[in-house]
């Protein structure tokens, strides 16, 4: 396999960029649950994934405010810790 250094620059720039940010959503979602952690976090972020996949199944176009009511319904798949979906808004 041949690397040069852009090519590892950029990755482990990346990587430090997705800690960073993780770190932030983990930070802002544990005010409303404590003992969130990152595969809580991976979860909701799947979760949230299917449901709208899901919803676009439907005939018609899905609104935004039927979204965050159905998506509020759904425990995350996967989740460890988290006992209601944490919000995307503060």
């Amino acid at each position: 396999m041949n690397l040069n250094q852009t090519t590892v620059n950029n990755a482990v720039g990346l990587a430090f960029f997705m800690v960073n940010l993780s770190a932030l959503l983990v930070q802002h979602f544990r005010l409303r649950t404590p003992n969130l952690g990152i595969l809580d976090l991976k979860a909701f972020f799947r979760t949230k994934r299917f449901v709208t996949e899901a919803l676009k199944l439907l005939p018609d176009s899905v609104d935004k405010i039927l979204l965050q009511n159905t998506l509020a319904r759904f425990h995350p798949l996967g989740a460890i810790h988290s006992h209601r979906p944490p919000s995307l808004t503060p």
